[in-house]
């Protein structure tokens, strides 16, 4: 209780495909998922915040999921993958930087035309969320 640290350091094999799924509780969470050749991800947030990080060369199109719980949740995603994103907040504000508004979602305008897309669902709690493509 009090002053206690839960830290948890794992490292995923980034030649499989994987389908990941985090539930997470109350905290601060970090996932560094760039190089890992994800299929799908789904992250179910707690109370606290979320640092999400996509950034890397993407092998295949990946789906992921984002259900906000309380807190912020900050996504950086890849400046030359295909992006298509729907955010829907709840209490809180939408953030996207890097993207482009069109047809109700947004969108990479400098992706690799060539290469992979992640699609992105994001469901807002409560606070914010933010979508930086850099």
């Amino acid at each position: 209780m009090g002053d206690a640290e839960n830290k948890w350091e794992l490292r995923l094999n980034n030649d499989t495909p994987l389908d990941v799924v985090a539930r997470l509780g109350v905290g601060e969470t970090h996932l560094n998922l760039g190089t890992v050749r994800l299929r799908s991800l789904r992250v179910d947030m707690g109370v606290g915040s979320l640092r999400l990080d996509l950034k890397g060369t993407l092998k295949s199109d990946c789906d992921v999921e984002i259900h906000g719980g309380v807190g912020e949740a900050v996504v950086y995603l890849p400046k030359t993958a295909g992006i298509s994103a729907a955010a829907t907040g709840g209490i809180g504000q939408i953030d996207v930087q890097g993207l482009e508004r069109r047809e109700g979602r947004w969108v990479n305008p400098a992706r690799d035309p060539a290469g992979a897309t992640i699609h992105i669902q994001v469901a807002g709690g409560v606070g914010n969320i933010r979508l930086v493509a850099e």
